[in-house]
């Protein structure tokens, strides 16, 4: 009985250590935050961040100006096919700008992922908060993309009320 426990143990163990080996050496990605009791705690330095992606979004007329805040949030994807997914959202109050990136959950962990043009996409929406934020749609061809919308193929009815652009950095 006890050589049969032991057994079991070490296949758990086996396979927990496995899974983490493969987190760790998966290439292109960065630990951004972890996910701990229903609330989130940052892994980077936010203030970096939010002044990198800063100087490379905004033009260079607008040098020195920054996004106001950055969070993560957990949210549903739209559509018929229903998801789980995380992001970062920047806001530039200002603009009434709101700037988002997918980021992968692994174990709790969660990264951003240079693999999949998806993933490297930064999708700022332009307009007011509440007709005009961002949200992930799962296509019927089962690819994600971004909108700024809360309803699938439907935009605001005044094309100035929102405005997307997608930008993809390089490094």
């Amino acid at each position: 009985m006890r050589l049969y426990l032991l057994a079991i143990l070490l296949l758990i163990y086996s396979c927990k250590s496995s899974s983490q080996e493969i987190e760790k050496k998966e290439p292109n990605f960065v630990l951004f935050g972890k996910v701990k009791n229903n609330s989130f705690e940052y892994v980077i330095d936010t203030l970096t961040f939010k002044k990198s992606i800063s100087n490379q979004l905004f033009s260079k007329e607008s040098k020195g100006d920054t996004y106001d805040k950055l969070e993560i949030k957990k949210a549903i994807t739209l559509g018929e096919s229903r998801e789980e997914y995380y992001y970062v959202i920047l806001y530039h109050y200002q603009k009434r700008l709101k700037t988002v990136r997918f980021l992968e959950n692994h174990f709790s962990n969660l990264y951003l992922n240079e693999n999949s043009v998806f993933n490297t996409i930064y999708n700022s929406c332009v307009g007011k908060d509440e007709k005009c934020f961002p949200n992930v749609v799962i296509n019927s061809d089962l690819t994600k993309a971004w909108i700024c919308s809360d309803k699938v193929g439907v935009c605001s009815i005044d094309e100035n009320e929102c405005k997307s652009v997608r930008s993809i950095i390089q490094d």
